[in-house]
């Protein structure tokens, strides 16, 4: 069984507070986008993983061995060989491990016949990650809470340009480091996206404790705001950057300015189901 899925940015993400339990409570606008990775599931003898990226761990702290545990543990599913081809940056704020576990779980259910519901296995994802329940759901969504309080929104059609300069940034030393508090700018962000807006009210409380702790990827952002977007943001912990500008000739002519400088430079797009439930067109 072969699965397709993709990552994220956070659009905007603000820290609301530390929890006693060491998580946050955040309130952040989700987006996929159409950056993928493949994971190829297959019934086996013994349980393994492969994968095509030497960053990515292949023993038992990888979310996915952790995603089949969990429901082994449950329902005594048996072992599962995992095939994992890796296309979404490695710590780049683009939620990579919690996409591969939803996938995880999502290929399990099918393969073994579960029947699981996407509650019951948000659920179980929780248990892995706080994002991993978004990921279950996808396309455009506001997340409250530790992020499994979702409220999924009509998906708009937007190109991105994701810039990342091979900084790996590590999640807890960000929020260890501390983030700001500010107040939240998502229902105003909502309000402008559904209108079409590429000019967003945006804001990342994790920013300024990344920049600190990785000065590449201040300067970094700094190259990007060159090209002139309309809206330019670093996504998650980083260390990836998105730019938004009104045309897509213009996203064009800033990915041609920056490919081949960092790492990577893709123009993309967002992902999603429209009011209607169908999925939006594709730009390109």
């Amino acid at each position: 069984m072969e699965i397709n899925h993709r990552g994220k940015i956070n659009l905007s993400l603000h820290i609301i507070k530390k929890r006693q339990d060491g998580y946050h409570c955040i309130d952040t606008l989700m987006q996929e986008v159409d950056v993928t990775d493949c994971l190829v599931i297959e019934r086996a003898k013994n349980t393994r993983l492969f994968c095509d990226h030497p960053d990515v761990p292949t023993d038992e702290s990888n979310l996915i061995l952790r995603a089949h545990r969990a429901l082994d543990a449950r329902y005594g599913i048996g072992a599962a060989a995992f095939t994992l081809q890796k296309r979404i940056p490695v710590g780049a704020g683009m939620g990579g491990g919690s996409a591969n576990a939803a996938a995880a779980l999502r290929g399990l259910n099918k393969l073994f016949a579960l029947g699981l519901s996407k509650d019951e296995l948000a659920e179980i994802g929780l248990l892995l990650g706080a994002d991993v329940p978004f990921f279950l759901t996808g396309g455009t969504c506001r997340a409250q809470g530790i992020g499994e309080e979702l409220t999924p929104l009509p998906a708009y059609r937007m190109p991105v340009l994701l810039v990342n300069d091979g900084t790996h940034a590590q999640t807890r030393a960000v929020y260890t480091y501390g983030p700001e508090h500010t107040p939240s700018t998502i229902p105003a962000l909502i309000t402008q996206l559904q209108a079409g807006k590429t000019e967003l009210t945006v804001r990342n409380d994790l920013q300024k404790a990344a920049f600190h702790l990785y000065p590449k990827i201040r300067t970094t952002m700094e190259k990007v705001k060159e090209t002139a977007p309309d809206t330019v943001q670093l996504s998650g912990t980083g260390a990836t950057i998105y730019a938004i500008y009104k045309t897509l000739t213009e996203a064009k002519r800033a990915h041609d300015a920056l490919y081949g400088r960092f790492p990577m430079v893709v123009l993309t797009q967002t992902c999603g189901e429209d009011a209607s439930g169908q999925q939006t067109d594709r730009y390109f």
